[in-house]
């Protein structure tokens, strides 16, 4: 009986131990990938287009994003849909404040990407481009280099705006959880970059 309570009393310290081991790592991780208030990073993602995933529109998807992203402590501002320029600029003037740091994301699908796990980033060949390209370069370089094109626009919708500023585009093929995926890899990348001192 003696080494059976030595025996229990052995097991349950083992297991706790392991559990703090355990819940300790997870907190790193957490906190890793996750901004402290002083921080001020904000998230601003709207959509500039009209086309639906398989199974839901794209407005869900940006639902996604607000509610995974302030989960974990960043601030978002989802602007929804917004189909021209002027509504635009209006709305980005009323959310961005002289102090703080931005990433501006205009969130579209795309008919003519055929592998659904390809993510498109279209950056706008302004004042910000070589900061905007350079960014882009460091989540594809994060993410599988053969799923992440960059192309340098002439056209895009005020990427003037924020501090980082990029339109992702996906597959119109894919289903909401896929694109949820995606997102998530993509959101990875970008905060990765940031807490590793590249923002």
């Amino acid at each position: 009986m003696k080494y059976f309570k030595i025996f229990v009393i052995t097991v349950i310290l083992a297991v706790t131990f392991f559990s703090i081991l355990y819940l300790t790592k997870i907190a790193k991780d957490i906190e890793e990938y996750t901004f402290s208030r002083g921080d001020s990073i904000n998230l601003i993602v709207y959509t500039t287009s009209k086309e639906k995933l398989i199974d839901a529109d794209i407005k869900n998807l940006l639902d996604y994003i607000e509610k995974s992203q302030e989960s974990i402590g960043i601030k978002v501002k989802n602007l929804g849909a917004v189909t021209d320029k002027k509504t635009l600029e209006n709305k980005l003037n009323k959310t961005i404040k002289p102090l703080g740091r931005y990433i501006v994301i205009d969130l579209s699908l795309n008919d003519k990407i055929i592998n659904k796990e390809t993510i498109l980033i279209r950056v706008e060949k302004n004042e910000k481009y070589d900061e905007n390209v350079g960014f882009a370069n460091k989540i594809k370089t994060t993410l599988n280099k053969d799923r992440v094109n960059i192309l340098g626009e002439s056209k895009c919708y005020l990427q003037e705006f924020g501090d980082r500023a990029l339109r992702v585009e996906l597959s119109n093929k894919l289903t909401l959880k896929e694109a949820e995926k995606l997102i998530d890899k993509l959101m990875y990348a970008i905060y990765k970059n940031i807490t590793d001192g590249e923002f």
